[in-house]
């Protein structure tokens, strides 16, 4: 692929216009700086949250839907405190808008009871993971009189949505 790139464009120091060399550029302006070398470290550890997340689906013989809802919270919580973290700064605003559409597809979890289900069914979970993270009667008391009116008991969502379901 390189060798027929060269061929057809030339070497990527050579720009071309029009069929005629008008610039030549030396291999040392590719070198990195420390610090360049500091930010592709960075953004390494940046993409290394959504690798790890994304290598719990990486099952062949057992079931992963149930890793699902913790798998999001996981990797938002990673990148949520990496947009607190002054050494990421630079990089808040691509960190911010990862989150917005982890959040847009998170969101979308209300409407699929599927990933719901399989958290309730597992054999270790069960509702106990969904009152922890979610919360249940005393968390709903408490974002109801901090203004929420909308607040709700997921635990007993999660009870009705496998009455309903089963």
């Amino acid at each position: 692929f390189i060798a027929t790139a060269d061929k057809l464009h030339g070497p990527i120091t050579t720009i071309r216009r029009n069929g005629r060399i008008v610039r030549r550029i030396p291999w040392s302006a590719f070198k990195l700086s420390n610090a360049d070398w500091g930010r592709v470290l960075d953004a390494r550890n940046i993409l290394e949250d959504s690798n790890r997340i994304q290598q719990y689906f990486s099952a062949e013989k057992q079931p992963t839907l149930w890793r699902a809802l913790p798998a999001m919270e996981e990797l938002q919580t990673a990148w949520e405190d990496k947009c607190k973290d002054p050494r990421y700064a630079l990089y808040k605003p691509a960190i911010t808008d990862g989150l917005a559409k982890l959040n847009k597809y998170y969101s979308r979890f209300d409407e699929k009871p599927a990933f719901i289900l399989a958290l309730v069914l597992h054999p270790y979970y069960k509702l106990t993971y969904i009152k922890l993270a979610w919360g249940g009667e005393k968390e709903q008391r408490a974002e109801r009189e901090a203004g929420n009116p909308n607040a709700k008991n997921w635990q007993d969502e999660a009870l009705k949505l496998v009455e309903r379901t089963v």
